[in-house]
Protein backbone atom coordinates (compact mmCIF):
# COMPACT_ATOMS: atom_id res chain seq x y z
CA UNK A 1 0.00 0.00 0.00
CA UNK A 2 3.10 2.46 0.62
CA UNK A 3 4.35 2.23 -2.85
CA UNK A 4 0.52 2.29 -4.31
CA UNK A 5 -0.46 5.31 -2.21
CA UNK A 6 3.17 7.27 -2.18
CA UNK A 7 4.43 7.24 1.55
CA UNK A 8 7.62 5.33 2.86
CA UNK A 9 7.26 2.38 5.59
CA UNK A 10 9.77 1.47 8.07
CA UNK A 11 9.00 -1.85 9.49
CA UNK A 12 9.86 -3.42 12.58
CA UNK A 13 10.20 -7.43 13.28
CA UNK A 14 11.44 -9.77 15.66
CA UNK A 15 13.02 -12.26 13.80
CA UNK A 16 15.77 -11.75 10.42
CA UNK A 17 14.36 -14.59 8.80
CA UNK A 18 11.23 -11.93 7.80
CA UNK A 19 13.48 -9.49 6.51
CA UNK A 20 13.96 -10.65 2.68
CA UNK A 21 10.43 -11.26 2.55
CA UNK A 22 9.23 -7.80 3.50
CA UNK A 23 11.44 -6.56 1.08
CA UNK A 24 10.23 -8.41 -1.46
CA UNK A 25 6.70 -6.91 -0.71
CA UNK A 26 8.38 -3.23 -1.36
CA UNK A 27 9.18 -2.06 2.29
CA UNK A 28 11.55 0.70 2.09
CA UNK A 29 13.33 0.19 5.10
CA UNK A 30 13.53 -3.14 7.58
CA UNK A 31 14.60 -3.25 10.88
CA UNK A 32 15.06 -6.53 13.42
CA UNK A 33 14.52 -5.63 16.46
CA UNK A 34 16.66 -8.32 18.08
CA UNK A 35 19.48 -7.35 16.48
CA UNK A 36 19.12 -2.89 16.30
CA UNK A 37 18.13 -0.05 18.83
CA UNK A 38 14.98 0.22 16.58
CA UNK A 39 14.44 4.27 17.90
CA UNK A 40 17.80 4.96 17.45
CA UNK A 41 17.52 3.16 13.96
CA UNK A 42 14.17 5.33 12.78
CA UNK A 43 15.84 8.47 14.25
CA UNK A 44 18.93 7.50 11.53
CA UNK A 45 16.41 6.79 9.08
CA UNK A 46 14.01 9.87 9.57
CA UNK A 47 16.95 12.50 10.40
CA UNK A 48 16.18 13.02 13.84
CA UNK A 49 12.53 13.09 13.58
CA UNK A 50 10.66 9.97 14.27
CA UNK A 51 7.49 8.95 12.20
CA UNK A 52 3.93 10.81 12.22
CA UNK A 53 1.76 7.51 12.05
CA UNK A 54 2.57 4.14 13.47
CA UNK A 55 0.77 0.57 13.47
CA UNK A 56 1.07 -2.11 16.02
CA UNK A 57 -1.03 -5.62 15.99
CA UNK A 58 1.83 -6.98 18.28
CA UNK A 59 1.92 -5.02 21.32
CA UNK A 60 4.25 -5.78 24.68
CA UNK A 61 8.29 -4.56 23.37
CA UNK A 62 6.93 -4.16 19.88
CA UNK A 63 4.64 -1.71 20.72
CA UNK A 64 7.00 0.29 22.93
CA UNK A 65 9.34 0.28 20.05
CA UNK A 66 6.45 1.54 18.22
CA UNK A 67 5.47 4.00 19.88
CA UNK A 68 9.55 5.37 20.64
CA UNK A 69 9.94 5.26 16.52
CA UNK A 70 7.12 8.59 17.00
CA UNK A 71 7.70 11.70 16.46
CA UNK A 72 5.97 15.18 17.71
CA UNK A 73 2.03 15.12 17.54
CA UNK A 74 2.79 10.98 16.10
CA UNK A 75 0.09 8.73 16.59
CA UNK A 76 0.09 4.81 17.25
CA UNK A 77 -2.63 3.11 15.86
CA UNK A 78 -3.08 -0.41 18.02
CA UNK A 79 -4.96 -2.97 16.36
CA UNK A 80 -4.14 -6.25 17.25
CA UNK A 81 -2.59 -8.11 20.36
CA UNK A 82 -0.54 -11.09 19.33
CA UNK A 83 1.94 -11.61 22.12
CA UNK A 84 -0.72 -10.95 24.54
CA UNK A 85 1.27 -8.62 26.30
CA UNK A 86 0.50 -5.13 27.53
CA UNK A 87 3.05 -1.99 25.99
CA UNK A 88 5.40 -1.16 28.88
CA UNK A 89 4.61 2.37 28.71
CA UNK A 90 6.13 5.71 30.76
CA UNK A 91 4.16 8.11 30.34
CA UNK A 92 6.23 10.68 29.88
CA UNK A 93 6.97 9.23 26.29
CA UNK A 94 3.42 10.12 24.95
CA UNK A 95 3.82 13.82 26.86
CA UNK A 96 6.89 14.94 25.21
CA UNK A 97 6.11 15.79 21.41
CA UNK A 98 2.26 15.35 22.51
CA UNK A 99 1.94 11.67 21.31
CA UNK A 100 -0.96 9.41 21.41
CA UNK A 101 -2.04 5.85 21.10
CA UNK A 102 -5.34 4.54 19.76
CA UNK A 103 -7.12 1.76 19.30
CA UNK A 104 -8.87 0.07 16.14
CA UNK A 105 -11.43 -2.74 16.08
CA UNK A 106 -12.78 -3.21 13.01
CA UNK A 107 -15.86 -5.10 14.24
CA UNK A 108 -16.99 -2.30 16.16
CA UNK A 109 -15.89 0.27 12.86
CA UNK A 110 -17.77 -1.42 10.96
CA UNK A 111 -20.61 -1.47 12.69
CA UNK A 112 -20.67 2.89 12.58
CA UNK A 113 -20.21 2.79 8.82
CA UNK A 114 -23.73 3.18 6.52
CA UNK A 115 -24.38 0.81 3.67
CA UNK A 116 -22.85 3.17 1.31
CA UNK A 117 -19.48 3.54 2.89
CA UNK A 118 -19.27 -0.48 2.85
CA UNK A 119 -19.92 -0.29 -0.74
CA UNK A 120 -17.61 1.97 -1.68
CA UNK A 121 -14.87 0.49 0.94
CA UNK A 122 -15.48 -3.18 -0.77
CA UNK A 123 -15.30 -1.84 -3.90
CA UNK A 124 -11.97 -0.10 -3.55
CA UNK A 125 -10.37 -2.90 -1.98
CA UNK A 126 -11.44 -5.55 -4.65
CA UNK A 127 -9.72 -2.69 -6.99
CA UNK A 128 -6.59 -3.45 -5.16
CA UNK A 129 -7.13 -6.92 -5.26
CA UNK A 130 -7.40 -6.72 -8.83
CA UNK A 131 -4.33 -4.87 -9.44
CA UNK A 132 -2.04 -7.01 -7.44
CA UNK A 133 -1.56 -4.41 -4.20
CA UNK A 134 -3.27 -6.51 -1.35
CA UNK A 135 -2.40 -9.98 -1.92
CA UNK A 136 -2.35 -12.56 0.60
CA UNK A 137 0.32 -15.40 0.63
CA UNK A 138 -0.57 -18.96 0.84
CA UNK A 139 1.81 -20.98 2.52
CA UNK A 140 -0.41 -24.42 2.52
CA UNK A 141 -3.84 -25.65 1.84
CA UNK A 142 -5.32 -28.88 3.25
CA UNK A 143 -8.10 -30.59 2.68
CA UNK A 144 -11.20 -30.69 5.57
CA UNK A 145 -9.94 -34.20 6.95
CA UNK A 146 -6.74 -32.41 8.06
CA UNK A 147 -8.04 -29.89 10.11
CA UNK A 148 -5.83 -31.00 12.86
CA UNK A 149 -2.61 -30.95 11.04
CA UNK A 150 -3.82 -27.55 9.46
CA UNK A 151 -4.61 -26.16 12.62
CA UNK A 152 -0.91 -27.27 13.84
CA UNK A 153 1.02 -25.54 10.82
CA UNK A 154 -1.14 -22.54 11.24
CA UNK A 155 0.29 -22.24 15.01
CA UNK A 156 3.77 -22.34 13.92
CA UNK A 157 5.91 -18.74 14.01
CA UNK A 158 7.66 -18.07 11.30
CA UNK A 159 5.41 -18.93 8.76
CA UNK A 160 5.27 -17.31 5.46
CA UNK A 161 1.34 -16.87 4.69
CA UNK A 162 -2.03 -18.32 5.33
CA UNK A 163 -3.09 -21.81 6.01
CA UNK A 164 -6.04 -22.62 4.03
CA UNK A 165 -8.80 -25.21 4.20
CA UNK A 166 -10.83 -26.57 1.06
CA UNK A 167 -14.59 -28.00 1.36
CA UNK A 168 -14.89 -30.47 -1.30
Amino acid sequence: LGKHFGFRTINLIRRPEGADGLRRLGADEVIVTSETDAGQRVQEITGGKGVRYALDCVGGQMGLAAVEALGAGGTLLVYGTLSDEPIPLNPRTLMVGQKRIEGFWLSEWTKRQGPLRMLQLFRAIRTLIRADVLTSPVQATYPMDQVREAVAAAQQTGRTGKILLTLS
